[in-house]
């Protein structure tokens, strides 16, 4: 099964047992987005051009999530930089994730599970079914990062920059967060400037949603 970059972070971040999210919340949710417009981009949908995003080709993608976003981006009255269209998208986050959950679960990848919190609180969890699909892209992952595989693809270039922007290192590679593998990760990172840019403004629409946060709380 071929999956886009946010199809594999939401597979990646989710406890395969319990079937709860690791990483979730405000930088989850950013990084979703960005993984959103990196997509749009290695598909030739947007380009970047002179700092702001503009749409190349319109022809739909046949993905929900995709198409929703290259829409927005097309109807736009303005032509905006990548960060405010993370920032934008990163609203609507929860439900491009909902949508690719459920699309798991069509697939019988995952399967939805109904429980209570403390007898009183109902919650919804998604443990995995079949994790075929998700051991290939750990195994595939762990031979670039732990073995030191160094034919790196874009797409695998990315899914590891947006897992390490939001703090999946160890679920993905094992908690043995070693100065070698540290290192090798940012080397990846910083080898490719459309990477390092997607990461970069990933954390620049973070930081700026937190300063406007703690804005408003104070």
């Amino acid at each position: 099964m071929i999956l886009n970059l946010v199809e594999k972070l939401i597979l990646l971040s989710l406890d395969n047992d319990n079937g709860k999210f690791i990483s979730h919340g405000p930088l989850f949710n950013t990084t979703i987005a960005g993984a959103t417009i990196a997509e749009l981009i290695i598909r030739k949908k947007i380009r970047l051009s002179e700092k702001l995003l503009k749409v190349s080709n319109t022809k739909p993608t046949h993905d929900k999530v995709l198409d929703y976003a290259l829409e927005k981006i097309y109807k736009s009255n303005k032509e905006h930089s990548i960060s405010h269209w993370i920032v934008k998208f990163s609203n609507s986050a929860q439900k491009s994730i909902d949508i690719y959950v459920q699309n798991f679960i069509d697939k019988k990848i995952l399967i939805k599970k109904e429980s209570k919190v403390l007898w009183v609180f109902n919650t919804t969890n998604f443990p995995t079914k079949n994790s075929q699909t998700e051991d290939l892209l750990r195994l595939e992952l762990n031979n670039i990062i732990i073995r030191g595989n160094n034919e790196i693809s874009i797409e695998n270039k990315l899914i590891i920059g947006l897992i390490s922007v939001c703090d999946l290192n160890n679920e993905v590679y094992g908690k043995s967060n070693s100065k070698e593998r540290r290192k090798r990760i940012k080397g990846i990172i910083n080898s490719d400037d459309f990477v390092k840019q997607i990461i970069d403004e990933i954390e620049y629409a973070y930081t700026t949603f937190v300063v406007v946060i703690t804005t408003v709380i104070t």
